[in-house]
């Protein structure tokens, strides 16, 4: 009989009805406690919402915040933002208010930068940074001016401890711009490793492909491998940016990134995204490769992938002969039954009349 009233409270409209499910939420019946949880989230009404949101700030345990704030987000509750923003500066919780920020990541916008910027400064442990982190660069993916929120960050750099700085180093991806680059490439050339670190990362999480060349010199000459790393996942991951990017032009980018690459570890980023690439060029790197013994297993199956997902054009004479040329080598050197398998199939079809 309770359980089907917590149900069917979901039904009813405005704030009466939330102070009768709040105590479910601790309830130790779990079917009781999922009942309450989702009529909190469904009943509709502007004054629910900001009944739940009342509630979450005076709540006695940290737990039952927890569980209201995420209940704020599944509604999308926008009106109760600066109540949320409050819990996420002041609760004395360090759980509650990355619960907060949470939410915040989803819900806030634009004038709370501000206390997003604080929050990723002022917080004394990873895990809360990290969440101010998510959310303003969550808010600042979400700007149309997104110059502005460049120029609420850039001031809190500059006095900022090392790990706050290397946070708001890797939120400028989000906001992208002039100013932005600007500041990521000056904290790549920074003395600090874990601010040349976020710098890299920034470049490589770019939203657009401007900052190829960037990426690609670190990945030839960076200070330390973790950062030559970092860069060439990056340029390889640019070659598809903007995802209509013509295939020669993703060859020469994927063509420097090999001749960058300096292990075969790094060689094989590129294989993965050279394989969806459905041109006889790419068949010939792919090719290429297979004479590199520790790529060779890899190299066979993208060369085969290519070669099958370019379909009846295997039969073209400009190209069949390329192809079934890298079919047999396939054969020649693969251990793989599924790969060679494969590349006899192609080679039927290349013979087929």
């Amino acid at each position: 009989m309770q359980l089907a009233a917590v149900t069917a409270a979901a039904a009813l409209k405005g704030d009466k009805v939330v102070p009768a499910l709040l105590p479910h939420l601790s309830s130790d019946n779990g079917k009781l406690r999922d009942a309450a949880r989702k009529s909190l989230e469904r009943v509709d009404g502007d004054r629910a919402s900001a009944a739940i949101a009342a509630a979450t700030a005076t709540a006695a345990s940290p737990q039952l915040k927890r569980d209201l704030l995420s209940v704020l987000t599944v509604r999308g509750a926008k009106g109760q933002i600066a109540v949320v923003a409050d819990i996420a500066e002041k609760d004395p919780d360090a759980g509650v208010r990355q619960a907060a920020l949470g939410v915040l990541e989803y819900l806030a916008e634009e004038k709370h930068i501000p206390i997003l910027v604080s929050a990723v400064v002022k917080a004394k442990e990873d895990p809360e940074r990290g969440a101010a982190e998510k959310a303003l660069g969550s808010v600042c993916g979400r700007m149309t001016k997104r110059e502005d929120g460049v120029e609420k960050i850039l001031p809190a750099m500059r006095g900022a401890a090392v790990p706050a700085k290397a946070a708001l180093v890797r939120v400028l991806a989000k906001a992208a711009g002039p100013k932005a680059l600007e500041a990521v490439r000056a904290a790549v050339k920074d003395v600090d490793a874990t601010i040349q670190e976020a710098g890299v990362r920034a470049l490589a999480d770019w939203p657009d492909a401007s900052v190829g060349p960037d990426l690609l010199e670190i990945a030839k000459t960076g200070a330390r491998q973790n950062l030559q790393v970092l860069a060439l996942r990056g340029y390889v991951r640019l070659a598809n940016v903007p995802p209509d990017r013509p295939a020669a032009e993703k060859l020469k980018m994927y063509e420097a990134a090999l001749a960058a690459a300096k292990r075969p570890e790094e060689k094989k980023l590129v294989l993965g995204p050279l394989g969806e690439i459905k041109v006889i060029g790419a068949l010939r790197m792919a090719a290429a490769l297979m004479g590199d013994d520790p790529l060779k297993e890899e190299a066979a199956a993208t060369a085969v992938r290519i070669a099958k997902s370019m379909g009846d054009d295997v039969r073209k004479d400009d190209a069949k002969a390329d192809i079934k040329a890298a079919m047999q080598k396939v054969l020649d050197i693969s251990k793989g039954d599924n790969v060679r398998k494969d590349a006899e199939g192609v080679i039927q079809r290349i013979d087929r009349k």
